[in-house]
């Protein structure tokens, strides 16, 4: 199928998704009075096609930052930005490769999550997560620390001088309850990943059917076979995910709306039931953080940058 003629076909269920069939059916409130949706800036042209995003922690009392990459086949970097888009950072992942790099995800301050879990097709058998150590030092550049097993590199990033390459772990996984490559439903594909409770966490895209899985494996190096925990109604495919710093609220992002997920209960991660449903259509939107515990920054295959203020 030709490319434009995909865009328009999202373009079309991004206008006509509402969030009716999640309030008809599981009795989601509708919270789009709640919030304020501005568009704050456009992303650098280095980044074609964001597909993730994660708050790059700075020095106290500093601007929020942000980092981002490019979908399947770009370079194995992040890309660091300002709230607006401005480029201000890229740390490549030298001996990485971005297969269908899809999310990121995010471990208080230490470190991030890249989710290399892109399955269009669903033929792929090398699905991973690549997790990367972050290290501050005080009145030095903030850089990537190295672990026992990670790879990394003397090279150094020419853009930024002061920017080590990151060194990494690769965990790997396969879905156990796929049994063909490619299924019938294909339905084994992923663009969603959080952390939380000292596991990661991913979700189904939900390309037939209604019905997304959750899966979860622990947020270290290894290679998994993943049982799906849980499953939830969302009538659209899921493209990002994004958990509170206080790890209290799920919100995740399909195309033209997010749900909202209450964790703050303890016990397993569960997602039965969303509490909330935001309406949201702005093209094909990929990626989602949040800023602080109510607000979130959004980012769409057009470049744009959306963000999205909760009303006091």
């Amino acid at each position: 199928m030709f490319p434009w003629l995909i865009n328009v076909l999202i373009g079309i269920k991004v206008g006509f998704c509402s969030c009716t069939p999640e309030v008809h059916r599981l009795g989601v409130a509708r919270v789009r009075g709640q919030y304020r949706v501005e568009w704050v800036g456009t992303l650098p042209k280095v980044v074609n096609e964001s597909s993730g995003l994660a708050r790059r922690h700075g020095p106290p009392g500093s601007p929020p930052t942000f980092w981002t990459h490019n979908d399947g086949g770009g370079r194995p970097t992040l890309y660091g930005i300002t709230l607006t888009g401005t480029l201000i950072d890229s740390l490549p992942l030298v001996g990485a490769k971005n297969v269908d790099w899809e999310d990121l995800a995010q471990q208080d301050t230490t470190r991030l999550f890249i989710a290399d879990v892109g399955n269009n097709a669903n033929t792929r058998r090398d699905l991973g997560v690549y997790g990367v150590k972050e290290e501050r030092k005080k009145g030095a550049v903030r850089r990537f620390g190295k672990e026992e097993g990670e790879r990394t590199s003397p090279l150094r990033n020419s853009s930024f001088p002061n920017r080590r390459t990151a060194p990494f772990f690769l965990s790997s996984f396969t879905f156990s309850d796929q049994t063909a490559f490619p299924p019938p439903g294909r339905n084994f594909d992923c663009e969603a990943v959080f952390y939380a409770r000292d596991s990661l966490f991913l979700l189904s895209k939900n390309r037939s059917g209604h019905t997304v899985r959750l899966y979860g494996m622990p947020a270290q190096p290894g290679n998994r076979a993943l049982a799906p925990l849980d499953s939830v109604y969302i009538k659209s495919m899921v493209t990002g995910a994004a958990i509170s710093p206080d790890y209290k609220t799920l919100a995740v992002l399909t195309y033209g709306k997010i749900l909202f997920f209450d964790l703050s209960s303890p016990g397993p991660v569960r997602l039965r039931h969303p509490i909330a449903c935001l309406r949201v259509p702005r093209a094909q939107t990929e990626a989602l953080v949040y800023i602080n515990n109510t607000d979130l920054l959004m980012t769409n295959e057009q470049g744009r940058i959306y963000r999205l203020s909760k009303r006091r």
